[in-house]
């Protein structure tokens, strides 16, 4: 039967009617007419042309060229062979043939050879009989035998049963189960005269493992014997007609049938045939799904509206139910929102209850930091005056000194005059003396000169002396203001050198704060801020974990005009910490003081986030500059600062303004003031005071590029008072230099002083012995004169030393007055510092005063506002009563219609729902008066019928697609397989013939289905025709017979090949030839046993390993009675 090539046109032909597939088309050519002559003569030559009879031998080499895709694998496999022993098959040849009572046998046994085994014996003696044997044992027809029609022929004349076994060789890799089997599998078929038959498969033991065909067609299945194969069993009746058939159909038959393409193109074309007879279901079954699909959504539509009716009518009693007691809720919730209503009122009453209480405490506590601040500030007050008044004793002892230097001053006014008459009276004297002493030179001419002479002279050194002392005296005085004019420019100096260092200082603890806020943004809120925040975290707390500092979550809005006022107003509270419960002060200041902030404050406030009131939107407030991100630290900051309360304006000319527009309040200005306006008219304005560098407060609110600038401006100023420092501290090296060689020159004045006043002393001596020795030559007159004289001269210098005590005292005075001054100085800024620090003190107490105030008048506003709330919670209780006893007619008429339901939806929807429900119930009643089961019932069964035809339609759609590719496949395969099969044979066959010098070819028409060999003999050398074998002689034919099955063979996979009287028609020569051609081949034939059958004596055969020749005994035969 020809093959249909698979194409979409195969399904139309499918479903004609007719119930038998078309054929399928051709897809090979020509197959290949010959190959390249195998010439076991190199010299042989090439035969001429001859148009009578073939086709010329040039033609050979055309072969088809899918066939010829394997012609250099097959050779290579061939030539590969060559001179080399095949190997012995592991698996799956017969090692043993056992018959009992069997045929013409009544017990027989041969072990076979694992490659060649040739029997013989005489005609009769039984030797197909082995064949018959196998063939049955493996399963095989009787009728594959060629021996009889049933098993019941094969039992031996005069016996009830026979049995045969076959051993099977079951080693290596591929052997089939051989934990269970070991080496060897033996399969024994028993059949009796009443037809029965049964099969026993035993392990290599012996014992029996199965009994059923189905064991023995898995291991038959496994190792590749076809025992119905006509190429791989031939009896004697299949080998006479395969060596004399000469119709090239039965040998392509025979070709087809044996390498069993033949089998699997009918089953392909089966195959076809259902894909085709499917494919036409399928196209009768997608007409009808659209009408099952149809079927289906009626019945679906109808069921639904049943149930939905059917619920509807459940529906409706319970949203009558439903709404009685939506009547209910709804009083319900009326009567829950006035019980919310109340326990909000009365939750407002215990919050305003708190806020008394909370303010209370706030007044008791600014109360006791009053008290605490009163008593610090009279301390403060106390030191003060003491100081002060200590300095006010100090500076009477100094204006005594400044007294007793105006009193010096006044006495040397008095010794200058008293001086200055004495001069006088002296030179009237010495006038006087004069004009009477020239009266009397004429007496005493002689003697009056030697005296006035020495007079004069002594005169006019002491004049000399006095000069020199008065310039000495100058000079000390002079050189002293000097010494006192460098110490108080050095002291000056030094001031100003210690407030540059104060200034240098100052400008290294910012440049440490700056730095240290560039490395850590917490720095600006006190010292190793983390370490107090990581303390904390690890302590437990009676109350919420302290939070803070509060600043860090605090952002303030334009920092570069309100930051320096925000500083002041609400720095301490930005550096403070929150605790909710007041145990825990203790141990979070222990945190702090550990971590050196004592000055951190710490704030007790409870976690309420109670509504607050604000200035009106137009007014700038610190709650509406300051981004404060927690709402619980917002009010801490209202609590602590007013915020919310307060103005904020630029100017104080603008807060005046503002407070003259708003009557009373509290504001802050940009420039740093505050204004406060009491109701009763009262009003301040102060400035706030300028903050220390050391403050804290000073690095709030500043961002990391104000920090950078400031770092720089830091790094000027400190440069700046480095090099003014600088300066002074050389001024002042001056200074003291000056002032050293001022001390020297005065210590060298006043020794040059004393010098001079000792040589005056000594002048003044011998002047008064020679105004004696005058006087006793004068008279009496002139001696009084000159006694007065010398009374004035004594009393001159009398006042000239009191002038020298005088100046010593007042040089001792103004030593003593500059110390004193020095002192009350100090005196003067230590009395300062306490006032300092006393003003400091009364501000904080003002500053607490100010939240006394504010918390006074919150307990006065929160107790007004605690009787309101009171009053109104009275009011609620009244409408909750009223409430309530509406609420229980409710319920009672509610029961009346059903147990209670819980329900969403509200009076009017629940109406609006029953007029739509009954509506449509009436509207399912006319339209369909089927019950839901009926629907129910009709919805299943068509559910059931659609549901199984899609399942059958999809799944056979899906095999049929899988299937048709599945088949193109193998159709391919199949075909290529054909063309393997075919060169394989055509090669070999060629290669067989050319062992007697022989040529020849294979042609076979796949289209045709027809297989011709033509054949050359050696005397045929010079023709170049091929001739049909039924020109040659009977052993020619059945020489190249025989090469034609052994080119079979080659294309066979079974592991037997067994072939029964092969040689009855060849003459001795073709038998020999043949004979070794077959041997040859079998022992060159990797696991492949073969079995060959022949009357004729093996005499001429020479022993070899793989060959056994094994003779069959004339069995006795039952004697005729």
């Amino acid at each position: 039967m020809s093959k249909r090539r698979l194409s979409d046109a195969s399904i139309s032909d499918a479903e004609s009617g007719s119930g038998s597939a078309s054929k399928r088309s051709r897809r090979d050519s020509d197959a290949s007419r010959g190959a390249s002559a195998h010439r076991s003569e190199p010299d042989q030559a090439q035969p001429s042309n001859d148009n009578d009879e073939d086709d010329p031998m040039e033609d050979d080499d055309r072969g088809d060229p899918a066939e010829e895709r394997y012609r250099a694998v097959i050779e290579a496999k061939r030539d590969a062979g060559k001179g080399q022993a095949g190997t012995v098959a592991q698996h799956g040849i017969i090692q043993s043939v056992e018959m009992h009572q069997f045929m013409c046998h009544k017990r027989c046994f041969f072990k076979l050879g694992d490659q060649l085994n040739f029997i013989i014996g005489h005609n009769g003696s039984g030797k197909s009989a082995v064949l018959s044997a196998i063939t049955i044992a493996l399963g095989g027809k009787a009728a594959d035998t060629g021996r009889g029609a049933g098993l019941k022929a094969f039992i031996r004349e005069g016996q009830a049963a026979a049995e045969v076994s076959v051993t099977l060789k079951n080693e290596g890799d591929e052997a089939y189960r051989p934990d269970l089997f070991g080496s060897s599998i033996t399969i024994t078929r028993r059949f009796t005269k009443q037809g029965s038959s049964s099969f026993k498969i035993r392990n290599h033991k012996g014992a029996t493992v199965g009994t059923k065909r189905a064991d023995l067609d898995a291991i038959i299945d496994c190792v590749g014997i076809q025992v119905d194969n006509p190429l791989n069993i031939l009896t004697q009746d299949h080998s006479r007609e395969f060596i004399r058939t000469t119709k090239p159909t039965n040998t392509y038959a025979l070709f087809m049938k044996g390498t069993q393409l033949q089998q699997l193109e009918e089953e392909y074309e089966l195959v076809q045939l259902n894909i085709g007879i499917t494919e036409s279901a399928l196209r009768r079954k997608s007409t009808d799904m659209p009408a099952l699909k149809d079927d289906l959504e009626r019945a679906v539509q109808a069921h639904a509206q049943a149930v939905r009716a059917q619920e509807q009518r459940a529906t409706e009693k319970t949203l009558m139910t439903e709404l009685a007691w939506a009547y209910v809720a709804e009083q319900e919730q009326e009567l829950q929102d006035k019980h919310n209503e109340l326990a909000g009122a009365e939750r407002r009453v215990e919050k305003v209850q708190e806020r008394i209480d909370e303010a209370k405490a706030r007044v008791d506590e600014t109360s006791n930091q009053i008290t605490n601040l009163e008593a610090r500030h009279n301390e403060a007050q106390e030191a003060s005056d003491r100081l002060w008044k200590e300095r006010e004793a100090f500076s009477s002892d100094l204006r005594e000194k400044r007294k007793e230097t105006l009193d010096l001053r006044s006495d040397e006014r008095e010794i200058n005059q008293s001086l200055e008459d004495c001069n006088r009276d002296i030179e009237r004297l010495e006038h006087e003396i004069a004009v009477e002493s020239q009266n009397l030179e004429t007496q005493h001419r002689g003697r009056r000169e030697e005296i006035m002479g020495r007079l004069e002279e002594t005169k006019s050194q002491i004049v000399g002396l006095e000069a020199n002392l008065k310039d000495a005296a100058a000079e000390r005085d002079r050189l002293k203001q000097d010494i006192l004019a460098h110490e108080a420019e050095a002291k000056s100096k030094q001031q100003e050198i210690a407030a540059l260092e104060g200034k240098v200082r100052e400008c290294d603890e910012h440049l440490s704060v700056c730095r240290s806020r560039q490395k850590d943004r917490l720095a600006a809120f006190g010292k190793n801020i983390p370490g107090v925040i990581a303390d904390i975290q690890r302590e437990r707390w009676f109350g919420n974990v302290p939070i803070g500092p509060l600043g860090t979550y605090v952002n303030l809005q334009d920092p570069q005009t309100w930051a320096e006022v925000m500083r002041i107003y609400v720095g301490w509270p930005m550096l403070s910490f929150a605790i909710t419960d007041a145990r825990d002060r203790n141990k979070l200041k222990t945190i702090l003081v550990r971590h050196e902030n004592p000055r951190i404050r710490i704030i007790i406030s409870q976690p309420d986030i109670y509504d607050y009131e604000e200035l009106p939107e137009e007014f700038l407030t610190p709650l509406r500059l300051l981004r404060i991100q927690d709402d619980y630290v917002r009010r801490i900051f209202i609590n602590s600062s007013r915020i919310e309360q307060t103005y904020v304006t630029h100017t104080q000319k603008e807060a005046e303004e503002l407070m003259n527009l708003r009557g009373k309040g509290v504001v802050v200005t940009a420039d740093k003031h505050k204004v406060t306006r009491w109701a009763d008219g009262g009003r301040k304005s102060e400035a706030y005071e300028r903050m220390q560098p050391r403050d804290l407060r000073m690095q709030l609110f500043q961002k990391e590029s104000d920090v950078s600038a400031r770092i720089r401006d830091l790094n000027v100023q400190k440069e700046r008072h480095t090099g003014s420092l600088l300066e002074l501290s050389r001024r002042v090296e001056s200074i003291n230099v000056d002032k050293g060689r001022s001390s020297q020159a005065l210590q060298q004045c006043m020794s040059r002083g004393q010098d001079l006043d000792k040589q005056l002393r000594a002048q003044k001596a011998n002047l008064q012995e020679l105004e004696l020795e005058a006087q006793e030559d004068a008279p009496i007159a002139l001696a009084a004169k000159l006694e007065f004289k010398k009374e004035r001269e004594t009393e001159k210098e009398n006042l000239i030393e009191q002038f020298k005590h005088l100046q010593t005292r007042k040089v001792e005075l103004e030593t003593e007055i500059q110390s004193l001054q020095t002192k009350s100085d100090e005196m003067r800024a230590t009395a300062q510092g306490s006032e300092d620090a006393r003003q400091v003190i009364a501000a904080e107490l003002e500053g607490v005063a100010e939240r006394r105030a504010t918390a006074l008048h919150d307990h006065e506003h929160f107790l007004d506002k605690l009787q309101r709330e009171q009053e109104s919670v009275n009011g609620i209780r009244v409408t909750v009563e009223d409430t309530q006893a509406t609420y229980t007619n409710y319920v009672e008429s509610a029961e009346k219609f059903g147990a209670k339901v819980d329900t969403e939806s509200t009076v009017p929807e629940l109406k609006r729902q029953l007029a739509v429900l009954k509506a449509a119930l009436q509207t399912h009643v006319r339209q369909n008066p089927k019950s839901v089961a009926e629907l129910h019932a009709e919805l299943r069964k068509a559910r059931e019928t659609h549901e199984k035809a899609t399942k059958e339609y999809r799944g056979l759609l899906k095999l049929t697609k899988a299937l048709r590719a599945s088949l193109v496949c193998r159709w391919a395969r199949w075909t290529d397989f054909r063309a393997y099969c075919s060169m394989s044979c055509k090669i070999f066959f060629q290669y067989h013939l050319s062992a007697r010098g022989y040529y020849g070819r294979i042609d076979m028409d796949h289209e045709e289905h027809t297989l011709k060999i033509k054949v050359q003999k050696d005397d045929q050398v010079g023709s170049q025709r091929l001739h049909d074998p039924a020109s040659l002689s009977g052993g020619e034919k059945s020489y190249s017979t025989i090469c034609l099955l052994l080119a079979l063979w080659e294309t066979v996979r079974c592991p037997l090949r067994c072939l029964d009287e092969f040689d009855v028609c060849m003459d001795a020569v073709n038998r020999r030839t043949s004979m070794k051609m077959m041997i040859d081949s079998a022992l060159a034939s990797n696991s492949k046993q073969y079995i060959f059958i022949t009357p004729q004596d093996m005499t001429n055969i020479r022993p070899q390993p793989g060959l056994k020749v094994l003779r069959m005994d004339d069995p006795e035969r039952r004697q005729p009675s």
